[in-house]
């Protein structure tokens, strides 16, 4: 088998401890159909003490979680934190920009950082040949306009320039997936 798909896991809520448990219930099924394994090497949450029900112990704790985006034992930085700025924008632009080497491969189901920001970090990764991960479908785009509606953008030019935004991210992920399959699915 080829060599394991190395995460790192930003964030350990939910969602990073439910990755967690995934990976160690179903491992060998996982690494069968992705044919290679998928090990977490590292992780970092803001409270290093705090009881996730999950044992972190056999990975590497990372006080800060920019370290990732230079790591060479990290292939994919996984992104759980949320927020549309701040900490997780400047993950994903770190890690998609090779800062101080090859740019990392980038995963978030962040979606208000992918709305305000997904067009940038999709020509990040594209101009280093790395894959996002982004899940964003015609419904999520549709969420996302209601959404910035409701925070107040009722002028029409704001929404329709968010949604040709969003429409132009889709079409990036599209192309970076079909590149994906194009070169055998390691991107």
């Amino acid at each position: 088998m080829a060599q394991p798909l190395r995460l790192a896991l930003v964030g350990l809520g939910t969602v990073g401890a439910g990755v967690i448990r995934l990976l160690n219930e179903n491992g060998a099924l996982i690494a069968r159909r992705a044919g290679r394994p998928i090990e977490i090497v590292a992780v970092t949450a803001r409270d290093r003490s705090k009881d996730r029900g999950v044992d972190l112990s056999p990975y590497r704790w990372a006080d800060d979680m920019g370290a990732f985006a230079t790591d060479d034992d990290v292939d994919v930085v996984v992104e759980l934190i949320g927020g549309s700025d701040g900490p997780a924008l400047t993950l994903a632009r770190e890690s998609l920009s090779g800062s101080g080497g090859a740019g990392k491969h980038f995963v978030t189901a962040n979606k208000a950082m992918i709305a305000h920001h997904g067009v940038e970090l999709a020509g990040l990764a594209e101009a280093q040949g790395l894959a996002t991960r982004i899940s964003q479908e015609q419904e999520e785009l549709e969420a996302q306009i209601k959404a910035r509606r409701g925070e107040g953008y009722t002028d029409n030019s704001d929404v329709d320039k968010l949604k040709a935004e969003l429409l132009a991210l889709d079409a990036q992920v599209k192309k970076l997936r079909e590149a994906s399959k194009n070169d055998g699915g390691t991107n």
